[in-house]
């Protein structure tokens, strides 16, 4: 899935997070995307490739969820995120699995969960959007989500997930780890977007 740069932003262009309430992207991208072959579109910044990103929170022990990316080039490919920490699950929306769906967005947010971790009883809610025009990202564009659960524990799924560095933390200490360790942008953009939500949902 991507979506023409002006046709996405028009007059509302920025950089790194956007409260959803402020401006609804979710719907222009929903009423101008086009499927395009991922090799094409990967170094034309003219296009913006929309990414679920997903940040699961278990409101009871006020945690969310936080793991390390694979560091082996068979498991995790995409050299620029390999061995980072993240607090992330998401990936890009794409025509063979989520094309004739409705909101292919929501469809894609829901297999990505499904394929990454093992996770029941959780709701979705839409935090904002992210985008961080750097060499690496300036061809995506994060709808951050926030995935309540009950959950005390999830086990990954995924090879790309190392699975012994599954965890648990508080917001307070992400907000203190994601700049000590090698956290991914994303993750500290999403994490100091989810503490400044509860403060001001």
């Amino acid at each position: 899935m991507v979506i023409k740069k002006d046709k996405l932003f028009g007059n509302d262009y920025f950089e790194g997070f956007k409260p959803r309430k402020e401006v609804d992207f979710l719907s222009r991208i929903l009423s101008n995307y086009k499927w395009k072959k991922r090799s094409k579109v990967e170094h034309k910044p003219e296009y913006k490739q929309p990414i679920p990103y997903c940040l699961i929170y278990n409101p009871e022990l006020k945690m969310v969820f936080t793991y390390q990316r694979s560091t082996k080039d068979k498991d995790y490919p995409e050299k620029r995120l390999q061995g980072k920490w993240s607090c992330g699950v998401g990936g890009h929306i794409n025509k063979k699995n989520d094309a004739h769906y409705h909101n292919p967005i929501h469809k894609a947010l829901i297999r990505e969960l499904s394929e990454e971790v093992m996770i029941n009883n959780y709701s979705v809610g839409l935090i904002g959007y992210i985008n961080e025009p750097g060499r690496i990202d300036k061809v995506h564009f994060g709808l951050l989500f926030l995935i309540k659960t009950n959950s005390s524990m999830i086990k990954s799924k995924d090879a790309e997930i190392i699975k012994e560095s599954v965890q648990f933390k508080t917001i307070n200490e992400l907000l203190k780890n994601c700049y000590e360790k090698d956290y991914e942008e994303w993750t500290r953009i999403s994490i100091k977007a989810l503490s400044d939500f509860f403060k001001n949902p």
